[in-house]
């Protein structure tokens, strides 16, 4: 008796277009354009699916305040009230900015200050 295995099936491939942020199966994006398609990865822009499940968890838990974004870089968490980066951040009057590097400076807020910290490590 000889078996056969089902074909595995191919996971779609998707992308996030820049115009709007959306995911979209490749092969529908490739084959509605009839403009050469170049494909860039930017693996350290922010997932919007990600983004919009965590804003929808801090809104559903009620926290608003001191919510922090460690390593912001120029775009940061949404929600967050106090960003920290080691390098400058530009002033922004509904944030507190902490300019610091968390290898060397002291971190001065109590351990329990913060009710969410939003981190991101790309490297």
């Amino acid at each position: 008796m000889i078996t056969t295995r089902p074909k595995k099936q191919k996971n779609p491939l998707y992308l996030y277009t820049l115009n709007t942020h959306n995911l979209e199966d490749i092969n529908n994006y490739i084959n509605s354009n009839t403009e050469q398609t170049e494909l860039i990865n930017l693996f350290w822009l922010p997932n919007p699916l990600i983004i919009n499940k965590l804003i929808e968890h801090l809104n559903t838990k009620n926290i608003s305040t001191n919510i922090i974004d460690v390593v912001c870089s120029k775009i940061p968490f949404p929600k967050a009230t106090h960003l920290l980066d080691f390098s400058q951040i530009k002033s922004r009057p509904d944030k507190v900015i902490i300019n610091m590097d968390l290898d060397f400076d002291k971190f001065n807020y109590d351990a329990h200050y913060f009710n969410y910290i939003y981190i991101v490590d790309i490297h």
